[in-house]
Formats: C-alpha cells, structure tokens, sequence
C-alpha cells in the first residue's frame, strides 16, 4: 500500500489505474482513483509520481470554457498504472526522458512534447518531476515520459 485515504476509505496501492495532474494552489501532484460508488476521487497528494502505460484524458467541455470564461480549471490529466508516490525527487537523471506539457490556452487539444509534436500515450515509464523551487507554476509542473 502507498498511501490509504481515510475520507474515502480507499488504500492506494502499487498497479492501480489513477489519474494526475499538478494541483497549482498546493505545488504539488494530484492523483485521482476510482472510488467504488464514488467515481473519480482525490486519494493522495504527492510532490513525485511515477506512472507507467499512460494516456492523456482531455475534457473538451471543461477546455472550452477555460477559453471562454478565462479560468483556472483541470481540464487534462494523465491516466495510468501507478508505481509510486514520493515524499522527494525520485529520479534525479531526466536526460532518457522527454518533457510533456499541456496549455489550454495554447491552439490544439493535446498534450505536447519538449518539440510541440502531439503527444498522446506512452507504453513506457512516465515521471512526475517536483516543482522546483524557483519557478512560478505552471512552469514549476515537470511531466516526463521515456524517450522511444
């Protein structure tokens, strides 16, 4: 178990199907299980994540009225098998690995590499980096997947 979330009474454990993103009030990652009955719930914030076989989830409606209203909202995150969750950098070698990053305000509705190519899913290893201390989120929110 990696951590157990007593409002849902959930246990969040290695090889389960979550959900993250970087939460900007707190600095910090976010990760989303399925809460039988409950749907999609916050179970665990994390300053490290590791995930592998990852997939981008992009709400469209909430992305459109981040556009229109001009208002902070999560609107895209990254599923996949959970490996773990940190207390501090897991991995301090990011130089094998690929930046990815998502901008609603940016034209398109994909996630993009460090190139700005669409990024999709990756079948491989993806790490959620720290935010560094010096840097004003969402700068601060650092997503790598394994170069293929």
């Amino acid at each position: 178990m990696i951590h157990y979330c007593e409002k849902w009474n959930h246990a969040l454990t290695r090889g389960e199907t979550v959900r993250v993103h970087f939460n900007l009030q707190k600095g910090n990652w976010t990760i989303a299980a399925r809460v039988q009955g409950k749907g999609w719930r916050t179970v665990h914030n994390a300053p490290a994540v590791c995930l592998e076989n990852c997939r981008a989830v992009i709400s469209l409606s909430t992305l459109q009225r981040i556009r229109d209203n001009k208002r902070r909202k999560v609107c895209a995150r990254i599923e996949g098998t959970l490996i773990g969750a940190y207390d501090s950098a897991a991995l301090s070698d990011v130089s094998r690995m690929e930046r990815v990053s998502f901008n609603p305000y940016r034209p398109g509705d994909t996630f993009t590499d460090s190139t700005g190519a669409p990024w999709v899913s990756s079948l491989g290893l993806m790490y959620f980096a720290p935010r560094r201390v010096n840097d004003v989120a969402p700068r601060g929110a650092r997503c790598y997947c394994v170069k293929s």
